[in-house]
């Protein structure tokens, strides 16, 4: 018997981010990273984690949600990204992400469900970023 768990995942990549650093400098960069995580704290349910997963990339996971679900999430969170503005002491950054979404299969290992996820978000950068990439099933 296989039990299926519907469980997506998500990895996001803040859009231009080193010019946000190499223009106002990494305590402000830190501190925009700091503020992106709230926002997408604010924008999930609490079942859902979020966490950083290097340089300015955090994953997203969906537990007993379908992609169809997931993707809503992230792009609800896409349009209220665009709609705020960081105030960052006297500098106001407007950032904006692109993501790469896939969904766990049976017997797939964390490596490789990490990976779909992440050609998925390579994908969504090559196609014009500000945007969410599913990945292909397997």
């Amino acid at each position: 018997m296989s039990l299926q768990i519907a469980l997506g995942l998500a990895i996001l990549d803040i859009d231009y981010f080193k010019s946000i650093n190499d223009r106002y400098g990494h305590a402000i960069g830190d501190r925009a990273l700091t503020q992106f995580a709230q926002l997408i704290k604010s924008a999930i349910r609490e079942a859902d984690s979020v966490g950083r997963f290097g340089g300015e990339e955090f994953l997203l996971l969906f537990p007993d949600t379908n992609l169809a679900g997931a993707e809503f999430v992230l792009n609800r969170l896409l349009a209220r990204v665009a709609q705020a503005t960081l105030q960052l002491d006297d500098h106001k950054l407007e950032i904006r992400f692109s993501a790469g979404l896939a969904r766990w299969n049976e017997g797939e290992t964390v490596e490789a469900f990490i990976e779909r996820a992440d050609v998925a978000l390579y994908h969504a950068k090559q196609s014009g970023r500000g945007r969410v990439k599913v990945s292909e099933p397997l």
